[in-house]
């Protein structure tokens, strides 16, 4: 469901930076909010934290996470996509936030140094961030690097993608699924990739502290239904865009999509994602 890759065609984002994605990713925010501040109160955020959020994308997470850590801490946000990091400055100035520092950045550079101006961090968040990534060691190197001994790391990925589509079933969206997938992998990306995570963080020395599964089965009467929803009506036409996927496959799609959730008994399982907590060794 989000961020971007230094191999795709597009210069920041798969799913795209104009405003229509722009605001897909507040929904999306909103939708997992609330399991965000549960993830961040678990793993004792609080004021004066120095933050990472890495991968910030248009920056809703880290607006929230400025509130807490709050004028005695800071927030560094990192992405590589200009359009996105204009939005967060613009919400940043509206809310006179001047704890968040925006830096762009390909997550990706050789030997890229977050430190730089910001000094290491307490804590570092990610969400959906992986999943994009061809160089999954080079990223997590960065993302651990920020962090200080003793830090806590905060990642929200997929375990199996695939678990989402519809009860009864709906053969049409879960080749749609099938397509999401394979344009993913076709630009370096995974994303069922929380075990590698997990893994890489063990190889780093970290304690991973917690895993936590999230799944959903949901009427469309649960604001979470606008999710998903979301995604179909945005990045459809994103993989026609790409060459991934036919107009009459996505016109099949679409329809198939307004079919299902025009029955009154059909139920939505989500993405399975992992919540993780690691702490970086001393």
């Amino acid at each position: 469901m989000t961020t971007p890759s230094p191999s795709l065609p597009t210069q920041d984002y798969i799913l795209g930076v104009h405003d229509a994605e722009i605001a897909r990713l507040g929904l999306q925010h909103r939708a997992w909010r609330a399991r965000a501040l549960g993830l961040w109160r678990k793993a004792g955020l609080r004021a004066g934290a120095r933050v990472l959020d890495f991968g910030c994308g248009p920056g809703y997470a880290s607006l929230d996470l400025a509130e807490i850590v709050g004028a005695s801490g800071a927030v560094l946000a990192v992405d590589r996509s200009s359009a996105f990091l204009a939005q967060l400055t613009a919400q940043a100035q509206a809310r006179a936030y001047g704890q968040i520092m925006v830096r762009e950045a390909d997550l990706l550079a050789p030997d890229l140094d977050l430190t730089e101006g910001f000094g290491q961090a307490d804590f570092a968040w990610a969400r959906w961030i992986f999943a994009f990534t061809p160089d999954l060691d080079r990223a997590l190197d960065a993302f651990t690097k920020t962090l200080a001994p003793g830090g806590m790391a905060a990642i929200t990925e997929y375990i199996t993608y695939n678990t989402w589509g519809f009860l009864p079933a709906e053969p049409v969206i879960a080749d749609f699924c099938a397509s999401v997938m394979q344009s993913w992998r076709a630009r370096g990306g995974e994303p069922d990739v929380a075990g590698r995570v997990i893994a890489g963080l063990i190889a780093r020395g970290f304690d991973v502290q917690l895993i936590e599964p999230a799944l959903e089965i949901i009427t469309q009467s649960d604001p979470l239904w606008d999710w998903p929803e979301s995604f179909i009506r945005s990045n459809v036409p994103r993989l026609v865009e790409l060459g991934d996927m036919s107009e009459t496959a996505a016109q099949n799609v679409l329809a198939a999509w307004e079919a299902a959730s025009a029955r009154p008994q059909t139920r939505m399982i989500t993405p399975l994602t992992a919540q993780i907590l690691a702490k970086k060794p001393r």
